[in-house]
């Protein structure tokens, strides 16, 4: 079996985050992807609270952990957490917009079948990977329990800024749970009924692009736009255009806010 240095993220860019915003605005709850931490949904929810909005970020099961434990969980846990944190929010306010980066938003368009959500804004979101995946996970599995992380920024300076934030390796059962969060997911796509914006970038070496058009096609949602980012690979929160990024998802939450308004 092969070993690697398993350090988690250090725990003061593992911790969740709350940042209490105006009353009347919708809450958003930011959900963060697969070997990341809140950290990497810093900088969108800080932009999002500037604007007004309660920005909450939980740290999902099994991240921000040594890797046996990480390689405990199961992604009904991550169902799970996802559903309690959107509880969370909905106890305390009528409008909760979700925004998750990778497998957040898988999560995302989960809860977008078993809650009512304002919105959904997805990030870098895969329902599927590329057949190599599926050939070459079963081969992991069998020689190690984790494979090294490629934190796949295009910015150099982010990388170096936000790595410590992420954990060093892929914990390989973890990884088989999260191909079975994929399948659990994709077939219930046409249940997805509430706005949504989809943000990807063409050149992702992690989630192939292909996925974001593929979501666009098979949801139901009447309101519906696809964001194509330049220069940025997978980690879209922190990458090229994260300004650009920040700007499109508020403008987002308030044209669908101003359409529920005038609804009522």
């Amino acid at each position: 079996m092969l070993a690697w240095n398993a350090q988690p993220p250090r725990p003061d860019l593992a911790s969740p985050f709350l940042l209490e915003g105006q009353g009347e605005k919708v809450a958003v709850l930011l959900l963060h992807g697969f070997a990341c931490s809140p950290q990497t949904m810093r900088s969108l929810g800080t932009a999002l609270h500037m604007r007004g909005h309660t920005c909450y970020a939980p740290l999902l099961p099994g991240h921000g952990e040594m890797l046996e434990d990480f390689n405990m969980v199961l992604s009904t846990d991550w169902l799970d957490a996802a559903e309690a944190s959107f509880d969370h929010l909905k106890q305390r306010y009528d409008r909760v917009a979700v925004v998750g980066f990778s497998m957040g938003g898988t999560l995302g368009l989960h809860l977008a079948t078993v809650r009512t959500l304002q919105s959904l804004t997805l990030l870098a979101t895969p329902v599927f990977f590329g057949s190599w995946v599926r050939r070459f996970y079963p081969m992991a599995r069998s020689f190690t329990s984790a494979l090294p992380v490629v934190f796949d920024v295009a910015n150099h300076r982010a990388r170096k800024r936000r790595k410590l934030g992420v954990h060093t390796v892929l914990p390989v059962h973890a990884v088989g749970e999260l191909l079975a969060l994929l399948e659990e997911v994709r077939p219930r796509l046409s249940q997805v009924e509430c706005p949504l914006l989809i943000a990807q970038s063409r050149s992702d070496h992690t989630v192939p692009p292909t996925n974001a058009p593929f979501i666009a096609q098979n949801v139901s949602s009447r309101l519906r736009r696809l964001l194509w980012l330049r220069r940025a690979f997978h980690v879209l929160p922190v990458d090229y255009g994260f300004r650009r990024l920040e700007h499109e998802t508020a403008r987002f939450l308030a044209e669908v806010d101003a359409r529920v308004t005038s609804l009522r």
